[in-house]
């Protein structure tokens, strides 16, 4: 008399497809409900995520099944593992298989479908292009393309109110903890652009394979306006061979202001010596320089000059020399060479500079 499986408790099904050969599985998946298929499916993605014999019992389960209806079960309660796991197997597998990614695709949540379009290789990824005619694949787009849209104003957004900041940054109370948390913010909008513009070409290749030219249509204007804001909207910081752009540009300016003049001539130029963007700064002297950290070598301010009535006029001038070598020397090691250096480094106000200067390994 044959067994019913499905009269088995949740717990005793389980076991069963956790003990008995591989090689039966797919035999004893074939006469489950859907309900019940899909319930011993989750229950072995949560007893072995990361046992190989478990990667072979659920793609086993799945090659048993002959119903659209448990498919669609199996592909709801599936993550993004063993989703990639049964789309390999379906690779390795004759056409006759094949009929399923389109009903898994049915069952599959958004949040696996999109990990999948992030994680499929270019095999997967042809799996994916040969359904992409059916509307389970294009509903899944679709709605890719709705969290898309969304996902790129907010950023947008984000930037938009940064640049807000920015042009009411108080400079006076802006520290150089301020300074590396807008920076920190603006390199991490630009990692999260970079696997953003990378799904887009992907769900791009696909929608190619669609009869629907407002897929690609949509995902294109999404992918331009994705460029813009990452070349235009965040932009570049200043580097040796170019010039800042974006909000990096408008920090720049914003924090830099003390290098610049409506006169021409008293603006400072790029290439010129870093003790010119000290003197902007109104550090002009021994002691503004050894208070911004300038002469560590120097442990005491009385040290910063010589005792005239001991000293002679000749070796007081040889000794400030020399102390305005160091400082020479320390911008260098700094990395603080040129007017240019320090706009690179965003430090246009003393406080800037100290915080740099302490925080430089």
């Amino acid at each position: 008399m044959a067994v019913d499986y499905n009269q088995l408790s949740n717990q005793e099904l389980v076991d069963l497809f956790l003990k008995m050969e591989v090689d039966m599985v797919a035999h004893v998946a074939e006469t489950l409900t859907p309900e019940r298929a899909a319930y011993v499916v989750s229950a072995l993605e949560i007893q072995s995520p990361t046992c190989e014999d478990t990667s072979h019992r659920i793609a086993s389960v799945f090659l048993g099944l002959t119903t659209k209806e448990q498919v669609v079960a199996v592909g709801r309660v599936l993550n993004t593992k063993f989703t990639m796991v049964l789309i390999q197997e379906l690779i390795k597998r004759d056409q006759s298989q094949l009929w399923k990614i389109s009903s898994l695709l049915i069952g599959l949540t958004q949040r696996v479908f999109n990990k999948v379009l992030t994680n499929a290789s270019s095999k997967e990824l042809e799996i994916l292009q040969h359904e992409a005619m059916k509307e389970p694949l294009q509903h899944h787009l679709t709605v890719y393309v709705h969290e898309s849209e969304q996902q790129i104003n907010q950023l947008i957004n984000k930037l938009l109110l940064m640049q807000t900041d920015i042009d009411n940054l108080d400079l006076e109370n802006f520290s150089y903890l301020d300074l590396k948390a807008h920076l920190k913010l603006l390199k991490q909008y630009t990692e999260q652009l970079e696997p953003f513009l990378d799904k887009l070409g992907r769900a791009l290749g696909i929608a190619w394979n669609t009869n629907r030219p407002d897929l690609i249509d949509q995902l294109n204007k999404i992918k331009e306006t994705a460029h813009r804001t990452q070349e235009m909207t965040i932009g570049n910081p200043r580097t040796d061979k170019s010039l800042p752009t974006g909000t990096y540009k408008l920090l720049e300016e914003k924090l830099c202001q003390a290098f610049e003049s409506s006169d021409p001539n008293e603006t400072l130029r790029d290439e010129e010596p870093g003790v010119e963007a000290l003197a902007a700064l109104s550090v002009w002297d021994m002691k503004g320089y050894w208070d911004m950290g300038l002469l560590p070598s120097i442990p005491h301010e009385e040290q910063l000059k010589l005792d005239f009535e001991k000293h002679s006029d000749k070796e007081c001038q040889e000794y400030r020399e020399n102390l305005m070598q160091q400082v020479n020397e320390n911008l260098k090691t700094l990395n603080l060479t040129t007017v240019g250096d320090f706009k690179q480094a965003y430090l246009g106000t003393q406080t800037l500079l100290q915080g740099y200067i302490r925080n430089f390994t």
